[in-house]
């Protein structure tokens, strides 16, 4: 659908639509106000995989071993959805900040559609090679049992993780982050209570091990699409039942995928990039596998914070770009960078101070624990620097150059990370330990470069001599 094509009656405010603008008003106090919410919804989306590594490491560790091979698979089957939640976040905020009431509901609509394609078929495809997958991730054949008795049940109950996630950034894009935020602490609630249940057994229900932390993880995944689906039709009123003529979809489709596309690639860069890395670190046995899969995890709900951010600095920069105001585009970029130091600088000394006992939280094995504690202690010092990387390339998206943030994701994990990983630990007396150095080399190394790239760039687009 072009612009050009919608009728003057088309184009309008609407209560629902523009809930929140970010073209006026104070703007930290809109990126803090509006990002609270947001770190607990996806501290509360990133606390399921830790909640099932918390209870799956009760089983023993070939368990948890198998749930770190399966973690890049099911991060992958994510990625798509929130990729493409981005590119539908990106161009729903831009019609949010023309008041163009009917293009929102078309292009939400429109991403939920092809998000549910795209994610039928990749489930298709895992369900068919999932021995092959794993294999070529070097599983062993007595963890591959428990990895396929998890990922059958994920692969089947794919479509319901979709619609929530593309769902909750169609609702963010008109400035709401307290709804996704509720959507995802009901989530946590839910699969905190299922997980024990399915995994151990309770009352008339059998001890399912660990497909139970599958089950559990579907079953949370219906609670919040039927949610999903009431907000977004019923409250904020974003679905439309009107068939699109093929023009009209082809429009969109384009829109969304624009931005989508090459967000999903980058979203798929670090799952692929860890899958590699848990082949490297698989010849240092079971015990090295499992204490990579949950200090990663770890790490990875410490990162929440930046992704909630860049959850409203894509939208705020969406808006912006839309009403021409691009010194409100700069100072929220700066604000972004300063919290991602400090927050970087507090969360690492904690990790590294409090590592042991956060690791012997999840499992009591002194050979796990030390490799968790190897870990903590090194690869999140470059927390800081990975949140300025986000916050260039969430912004890079929405000013259309997808191909340059899809650039430095791929040249951090491929071009950096992994050789750099094979040497460290092939070559120098580092062994499994260089894998980790390798990880803050390659973060600290890329945020440089992004954030040189997007300093430049913002020079360009406002025709200002001012540094960022």
């Amino acid at each position: 659908m072009s612009e050009q094509n919608l009728n003057s009656d088309q184009v309008k405010k609407n209560s629902k639509v523009n809930k929140k603008q970010y073209t006026e008003g104070n703007i930290l106090k809109q990126l803090i106000t509006n990002s609270i919410p947001m770190i607990f919804a996806l501290g509360f989306m990133l606390s399921f995989s830790l909640i099932d590594t918390y209870f799956v490491a009760k089983l023993g560790t070939k368990q948890l071993a198998a749930i770190t091979f399966a973690f890049p698979i099911v991060f992958i089957l994510t990625g798509v959805a929130m990729g493409l939640g981005n590119g539908a976040s990106a161009v729903i905020s831009k019609a949010v900040g023309m008041g163009d009431e009917r293009l929102v509901k078309r292009l939400t609509t429109d991403s939920i559609f092809i998000a549910l394609v795209l994610v039928l078929l990749f489930s298709i495809f895992g369900t068919i090679f999932l021995d092959e997958i794993f294999i070529l991730l070097k599983a062993g054949n007595d963890i591959l049992p428990y990895i396929k008795s998890y990922m059958q049940i994920i692969f089947i109950g794919a479509v319901f993780l979709v619609i929530p996630l593309v769902g909750n950034s169609a609702t963010r894009a008109i400035g709401d982050t307290k709804t996704p935020s509720m959507i995802m602490f009901i989530s946590v609630i839910v699969n905190i209570i299922l997980d024990p249940i399915f995994l151990f057994g309770w009352g008339p229900i059998p001890s399912l091990g660990i497909a139970g932390a599958a089950w559990a993880t579907v079953c949370t995944r219906i609670v919040t699409l039927s949610l999903s689906i009431y907000i977004l039709h019923f409250r904020d009123n974003m679905l439309t039942f009107e068939i699109p003529t093929y023009d009209e979809f082809i429009s969109s489709a384009k829109s969304i995928l624009q931005v989508g596309i090459p967000s999903v690639a980058t979203n798929l860069i670090v799952p692929v990039g860890f899958g590699i890395i848990v082949g490297f670190v698989a010849k240092y046995g079971q015990d090295a596998v499992a204490g990579l899969g949950a200090a990663s995890r770890i790490e990875i709900v410490t990162l929440a914070v930046f992704m909630a951010f860049s959850t409203v600095l894509g939208p705020f920069v969406g808006q912006n770009l839309g009403a021409q105001k691009l010194d409100r585009i700069k100072k929220a970029i700066n604000y972004g960078h300063i919290f991602a130091i400090l927050w970087g600088i507090l969360t690492s000394v904690l990790l590294y101070i409090f590592a042991e006992p956060i690791a012997r939280t999840f499992k009591d094995d002194d050979k796990i624990v030390a490799i968790m504690i190897m870990y903590l202690q090194i690869a999140p010092i470059s927390i800081g620097l990975r949140g300025i990387t986000i916050n260039v390339t969430t912004t890079l998206n929405v000013l259309k150059k997808p191909l340059l943030a899809s650039f430095l994701s791929i040249s951090q994990v491929f071009l950096i990370f992994i050789p750099l990983a094979y040497f460290l630990s092939n070559y120098t007396q580092f062994g499994l330990k260089g894998i980790f150095y390798a990880s803050l080399l390659s973060s600290t190394i890329v945020s440089i470069i992004s954030y040189i790239i997007l300093h430049k760039y913002i020079k360009v687009l406002t025709n200002e001599d001012s540094s960022l």
